[in-house]
């Protein structure tokens, strides 16, 4: 069984900004496997069920605000009793440039709260995580608060990339699934060398 984390902050408020950017990527995922998403007050999160071939797939939303995801994703994780290297985190993250993809497992939060609330609560870094680039930035919104930036919402032409983005990166978490983190990637590769988008 694989939990799927999407990061995100509850409310209308935030659902276009980039910090909310692994939520609409989760979403598009249980679009996939035609899920529905049920509340579950008790585990502080949304939750979806279902399978992606053999696996059985749980997918979250934390219902709780980003820098208190790993409340949810402990109480979720001990409720399947998911060992920590089949909990995936897809998060935005303002370290790599806008549509860049990154699966890596044990590293340091890098400054990302959510990600960070999540190896305190686990006590571990085992879980995979899909980092994807939101860092559109000017010369001048450099200068700004990092913050400011990450609750803002994209731009017209990036959300104009995303309708295709999102899909495809919620494609290549199934790949993983159906393969493996390494082999998906390779794919992910390959394609991004014959796209303008990815």
């Amino acid at each position: 069984m694989k939990l799927i984390v999407g990061l995100g902050n509850p409310g209308a408020q935030y659902r276009n900004t980039r910090h909310n950017l692994g939520f609409r990527i989760v979403e598009a995922l249980v679009a996939n496997f035609d899920a529905k998403w049920a509340k579950k007050s008790k585990l502080r999160a949304e939750v979806a069920e279902g399978r992606i071939g053999r696996e059985k797939v749980v997918v979250i939303k934390p219902a709780t605000f980003m820098n208190l995801s790993g409340d949810a994703v402990a109480a979720v994780s001990n409720m399947y009793k998911t060992a920590p290297e089949d909990v995936w985190i897809v998060h935005d993250d303002i370290d790599l440039a806008f549509g860049k993809v990154k699966i890596q497992r044990g590293r340091s939060s890098a400054g990302h709260r959510g990600v960070e609330h999540i190896i305190q609560v686990l006590g571990t870094k085992d879980a995979l995580r899909f980092r994807i680039g939101i860092d559109s930035r000017t010369d001048k919104q450099k200068k700004q608060d990092t913050d400011r930036f990450v609750l803002s919402a994209f731009s017209r032409d990036d959300e104009h990339t995303l309708l295709s983005l999102i899909p495809a990166i919620a494609g290549l978490i199934v790949q993983a699934i159906q393969t493996s983190p390494e082999k998906a990637m390779s794919i992910w590769g390959n394609q991004k060398k014959n796209s303008s988008h990815l």
